[in-house]
């Protein structure tokens, strides 16, 4: 689950590989801090089923997602042969909170969550 492509282009294009505070930035993007709440896809797909060029363009916003948090993790923790299974994680657990925030919890707990997966990835 990502918010709208083109606010993950806009942050692709002002993208430097920070380690962890990118990481924890794009997890915080599941509650509006781009003008949106909850997730693009989830979104869309109340309304209707997305046209294929719409769904090509998530697919490959997911896909340039993930390539960026390994370029964090390898920031943050060196080259690591688990940077790819960790990226991973770590998007999975991004699209479970964007479903959530479409069930409106208060932003404390969503906060409280992503501090938790936080600091359960930084001691890995």
């Amino acid at each position: 689950m990502i918010p709208d492509p083109a606010t993950l282009r806009d942050f692709a294009t002002r993208y430097t590989a920070l380690g962890w505070t990118n990481v924890e930035s794009f997890l915080k993007v599941c509650y509006g801090s781009w003008g949106q709440k909850g997730c693009f896809s989830v979104n869309s797909m109340r309304v209707r089923r997305p046209p294929p060029k719409a769904r090509q363009i998530m697919v490959a916003s997911v896909m340039k997602a993930h390539q960026l948090l390994i370029d964090d993790l390898a920031a943050a923790r060196g080259s690591r042969d688990d940077n790819d299974a960790l990226a991973g994680l770590i998007v999975t657990f991004f699209s479970g909170i964007c479903l959530e925030q479409n069930l409106g919890p208060d932003r404390a707990r969503i906060t409280r969550k992503i501090d938790a997966f936080m600091r359960l990835i930084r001691a890995i």
